[in-house]
């Protein structure tokens, strides 16, 4: 089940979901959301994105690990310009708020912040500069995928779930507009 609520602190989703048969099922969710900023480029956008590590991959987008962004060029802890930096990276280790989010926020030139947050239930975020859509889309949001379980995660278990018969889980994420 997934629940849609759109109030005066944006919009809030939660998906359920049950394991309605008889055998463990491994499980995981990750969402899709794309952050605009009306349509300018991403290079005039300042990124904040709540997050220590970055999980590495090969020339296929599979995880090999993962490292520190400290020091780095994906250390966005403190907003900063994304310029023509290009993102296909997950996410792991999101500090959080007094509310438990970690926020993904992307600000555009006219000071308008459109941003993403994810509960503790969503440890990892997928982050993508959309480099490779076709040329009219192509750098014209950022998505700030929330998701339960890193890339891969069915093969290297990386915070993979397994629901017992009967057994649910709830990923709760959110996006405000200010």
């Amino acid at each position: 089940d997934v629940e849609y609520a759109l109030g005066p602190h944006g919009l809030r989703v939660t998906a359920t979901s049950t394991n309605s048969g008889s055998h463990p099922l491994p499980y995981g969710i990750g969402f899709h959301p794309y952050l605009s900023a009306g349509g300018t480029q991403l290079d005039e956008c300042v990124v904040r994105l709540d997050a220590e590590r970055r999980i590495v991959t090969d020339d296929r987008l599979l995880p090999t690990g993962s490292e520190s962004v400290a020091g780095t060029p994906f250390d966005f802890g403190r907003p900063r310009l994304l310029g023509e930096m290009h993102m296909d990276d997950a996410f792991a280790v999101l500090p959080r708020d007094t509310q438990g989010r970690a926020w993904i926020l992307l600000t555009g030139p006219d000071g308008r912040t459109a941003s993403v947050w994810s509960d503790t239930s969503c440890p990892f975020w997928q982050v993508y500069t959309g480099d490779t859509l076709q040329e009219h889309l192509r750098r014209r949001g950022l998505a700030a995928e929330p998701m339960t379980a890193a890339p891969d995660a069915f093969n290297s278990g990386d915070g993979l779930i397994v629901l017992g018969p009967g057994d649910s889980t709830t990923a709760t994420w959110g996006a405000v507009l200010t």
